[in-house]
């Protein structure tokens, strides 16, 4: 017995199919596509507003830096040339007052977006943020403003310094983009902003008296910037994860269609058409649903033609006419073909001694054996004759001596396994009590013109020509019941493949010498 074919284990046919369709699906991959677009824009946006609140604080720093040292210089004045020193030390206190930023860091994410917003929107936010030290310088000469004494010195902290003679304020630069210089006091780094300290005198109009030195905090620019970063960061991380959760969930249902439309499509490529998907939907998917649905109607309605057709002719001649539609219009062509007729020997005395109806169930168990040897080994059906079968092979393909070799041994292979199947079937009916028929058989080929014969109304689709006439009259000639007579030609292409015996020759009407005959008794191992 030759090998059954290995079948494939499921696991390795869900990794085969799973490797052929890509390990990631359509889903993930549009998503991971979309989130990533999703959060390069979100980086750059970021980015771009770091950039932009970086430059707007430091504006508003100085702004406000410039405003808190002009306003302290003109209130000054007076008490500083009058040495004054209660005046100067509540300026200077009031100054510092409120001056340590709100450390929103330190509170919650969702508490630190709420503060944010409460001071963006003009909540409580100390005008004197981030202001260090504030130091007074008193000039002790009219003329010599080299001599500079420092009059009052405070810093956050509460510790103060009062008329300190020799000045020695921290070193500053002033660095490119920075809107004041820039001075290092204990590690860390402040602007400097100094402004100067008037009086108005009656014969010069004004003198300057000192200076207003005030030491903003630079880190509160950086501190806020990446503080509102980080937050903004944090919303635009969950604003993408809820997109992308959306656009998975949205994706999802796209999905749906497309999934039914592949399990219809594989049922169709395994020659299931009766898969309909009742999915309505308004969109372009939905025409695409439909315009399956429609394609499976039409291949299953096709379905059924072809096997209503293949009840009277062979499947690849039914193939044929449907794919080409010139083989639909009366005409015929010359082709070479092998014709078989099966005959019921003794069919009329039979006929005459039994009742109509049994006589029809006897045509009607021998159509069916004889059908199914001829279906099963190719053949096509021409027409029932009464008692009579006419069968015919090699008009669905192409002619070459391959094939004509091929078409001979089905013909006689089917008339072979047709008698063996008339044998069984008269036992079945003896053991019945009913009365037993004989068959004999005639093949020829050779070349017959075949095609539409018959009117514009009805037609029939069928072979003509001598080599049609000589396989009838081999059936007929048959010297006992039983026997399957094939002519030379069918004998000189299947003589390998079969037993043959070679009986006498006979005269036939209309052949001027007497015809060769053969009997092939079974097929050769």
């Amino acid at each position: 017995m030759p090998d059954k074919p290995k079948s494939t284990p499921p696991a390795q046919a869900a990794a085969a199919a799973q490797f052929k369709r890509g390990v990631f699906s359509l889903n993930f991959k549009f998503s991971l596509f979309t989130g990533g677009m999703l959060a390069a824009l979100l980086v750059l946006v970021t980015l771009m507003v770091s950039e932009q609140l970086q430059r707007e604080l430091i504006l508003e720093v100085a702004e406000r830096g410039r405003a808190v040292a002009t306003n302290l210089a003109l209130k000054m004045g007076d008490a500083l040339s009058r040495n004054d020193i209660v005046p100067i030390v509540q300026q200077t206190k009031g100054s510092l007052e409120n001056s340590a930023p709100a450390d929103t860091a330190e509170l919650g994410l969702a508490a630190g977006i709420l503060a944010d917003l409460t001071r963006s929107m003009g909540g409580a936010m100390p005008r004197n943020e981030g202001i260090e030290r504030v130091v007074v310088v008193k000039y002790p000469g009219n003329d010599d403003l080299d001599k500079r004494n420092v009059y009052f010195d405070e810093d956050s902290s509460g510790h103060s310094v009062l008329d300190q003679p020799d000045l020695v304020l921290p070193h500053s630069e002033q660095f490119s983009g920075e809107p004041f210089p820039v001075a290092s006091m204990n590690g860390r780094q402040f602007y400097e902003i100094t402004q100067p300290v008037t009086v108005v005198v009656e014969s010069s109009g004004s003198k300057q008296v000192g200076e207003v030195h005030l030491y903003l905090r630079r880190d509160i620019i950086s501190n806020a910037v990446r503080t509102a970063t980080t937050r903004m960061v944090a919303v635009m991380l969950v604003s993408l994860l809820l997109g992308v959760l959306g656009l998975w969930v949205v994706v999802r249902m796209l999905m749906g269609p497309i999934k039914h439309l592949v399990r219809g499509v594989n049922a169709v490529a395994k020659g299931d058409f009766g898969v309909q998907l009742g999915i309505r939907r308004g969109d372009e998917l939905g025409d695409l649903v439909d315009s399956y649905n429609g394609m499976a109607r039409s291949l299953r309605e096709k379905e059924a033609v072809q096997e209503a057709l293949a009840k009277y002719t062979s499947k690849d001649l039914v193939n044929q006419m449907l794919s080409d539609k010139a083989q639909l219009e009366l005409g015929g062509q010359r082709v070479f073909a092998t014709i078989l007729f099966s005959v019921v020997r003794g069919m009329h005395a039979l006929s005459a001694t039994m009742p109509a109806e049994e006589y029809v169930g006897l045509i009607n168990e021998y159509l069916e054996v004889e059908t199914e040897a001829i279906m099963r080994n190719g053949g096509s059906i021409d027409k029932f004759i009464g008692d009579e079968v006419m069968a015919v092979w090699g008009l669905g393909g192409t002619d070459s001596p391959a094939a004509r070799v091929q078409a001979a041994v089905q013909a006689v292979k089917a008339g072979i396994e047709a008698q063996a199947a008339v044998e069984k079937l008269n036992a079945a009916r003896v053991k019945r009590g009913e009365q037993p028929f004989l068959i004999s058989i005639g093949i020829n080929n050779g070349e017959v013109v075949s095609g539409n014969m018959g009117s514009s109304v009805k037609m029939d689709y069928t072979v003509l020509g001598g080599n049609v006439n000589l396989a009838a009259r081999l059936g007929l000639v048959a010297a006992q019941a039983g026997q399957t007579i094939i002519s030379q030609s069918v004998y000189e292409l299947v003589a390998a493949k079969f037993r043959v015996d070679k009986l006498a020759p006979v005269p036939l009407k209309g052949i001027k010498d007497p015809v060769p005959l053969f009997w092939p008794r079974q097929a050769l191992p």
